[in-house]
């Protein structure tokens, strides 16, 4: 059986995504798994929909198993987010493939940046330092270190998200030493960052917006995405990134700088600036004017204040600021082919959990300290969409195994 791997947000399900699930299988897949983001996502926000709900869309649409990307790794930066994926994906040691969304097809180009940037030249950290202290951000800064060393690379190739999630991915398959082959499928229709609906292909930012406004997506969502996507909407509701304020602000008004700094993606500076500002914010949107600034791109801002929601503390992060993305276990949250989970079973080097309550007293303590930040991060979502509309939180160990 070949195997083809999906790592995904579905944040939400589009055509896009089915599109990728079918290229997969094209490209001679037998069964496709997806490695997708819990209740909070990359950017800092919570998902629009909790993950059983998107679980629900991408095995109507092609996928054949998903599995949780821990809360560790999902919100974290983008190369905690590849690292996580992939060292899971590794893990499972019956994956061939791994299939995504680009916005270039020369697979060799990406390949050679993964492998500057994993086996950096003495000299690259101190000119990136000295860029960002003469001015540029962090990600500018390291542009411009590649473009010196690869001529050939050009800026909108290292602007691109999914080309810089792309080389993360890269990277992190040769870190881990794995013989998982990277597909790379060119993305079809507009920019991932487009706020725009553009008929059938539509980025998920502006499917966000469009649903935020009340517009109609039947057009950009497959047909039983969107049965799954109006049926959340009329029992539950969707959150978006100003929802966490109610449930965020008493933490940032109850701690110190000192406790603030100690979470991911945070530092003093950060904490101060916090500090400095809580009392007199009145929304979500006014902190985050507040904290941006040139020196800290809107992104980590939102991670930071993600994480201190969550309480993910910077010891959770093997360096301070990128996340220990080592496996340790694998939590499936939906399964439509049964051959497939028992293979996995079968091969995998870490715990596939399956059924909760029963196989999480068995992890490894370290394990299990990670699995229930995920249990904790359903939980709160589970609170913010009580609090938002009304409707009682589900319980994270009773959730069955979607099929």
């Amino acid at each position: 059986m070949h195997i083809s791997a999906i790592i995904a947000e579905f944040n939400p399900f589009h055509n896009g995504h089915r599109y990728l699930i079918e290229q997969a299988k094209q490209a001679g897949a037998d069964a496709c798994l997806v490695v997708m983001s819990g209740d909070f996502v990359q950017r800092g926000e919570p998902a629009l929909l909790d993950k059983y709900a998107r679980t629900q869309m991408a095995l109507q649409n092609g996928a054949d198993l998903v599995i949780e990307l821990p809360v560790l790794s999902a919100t974290a930066s983008a190369e905690g987010f590849a690292g996580g994926a992939i060292s899971l994906i590794h893990a499972l040691g019956a994956v061939d493939s791994l299939v995504f969304g680009c916005e270039t097809a020369n697979l060799e180009l990406l390949e050679e940046i993964a492998a500057l940037l994993l086996d950096t030249p003495a000299d690259f950290a101190q000119e990136i330092k000295a860029a960002c202290a003469a001015g540029l951000s962090y990600p500018a800064a390291r542009a411009a270190a590649i473009r010196r060393r690869l001529p050939n690379v050009s800026d909108m190739l290292l602007n691109s998200p999914n080309n810089i999630l792309a080389i993360e991915y890269l990277k992190a398959l040769q870190a881990n030493g794995s013989e998982i082959q990277p597909v790379a499928i060119p993305r079809v229709g507009t920019a991932h960052h487009d706020p725009q609906l553009h008929g059938d292909f539509s980025s998920a930012s502006a499917l966000r917006k469009a649903l935020r406004q009340g517009q109609d997506v039947a057009e950009a969502v497959p047909a039983a995405a969107f049965e799954i996507l109006k049926s959340y909407e009329k029992q539950r509701g969707f959150l978006f990134e100003e929802d966490v304020f109610s449930l965020l602000l008493p933490k940032l008004l109850q701690q110190d700088a000192e406790s603030l700094s100690c979470y991911g993606d945070c530092n003093p500076f950060l904490a101060n600036r916090i500090k400095n500002c809580c009392f007199d914010v009145r929304s979500y949107g006014d902190l985050l004017a507040h904290l941006s600034s040139k020196d800290y791109t809107l992104s980590r801002i939102k991670r930071m204040l993600t994480h201190i929601l969550l309480e993910i503390h910077r010891e959770k992060f093997s360096d301070g600021s990128r996340i220990d993305d080592r496996a340790s276990y694998g939590r499936v949250l939906g399964c439509k082919d049964k051959a497939l989970l028992s293979l996995l079973s079968k091969q995998a080097r870490i715990p596939l959990i399956t059924r909760l309550s029963a196989q999480m007293p068995a992890l490894e303590p370290a394990a299990a300290e990670r699995l229930r930040k995920d249990l904790d991060a359903a939980h709160l979502y589970e609170a913010l969409v009580c609090a938002k509309y009304g409707c009682p939180p589900m319980n994270e160990y009773k959730r069955p195994l979607m099929v």
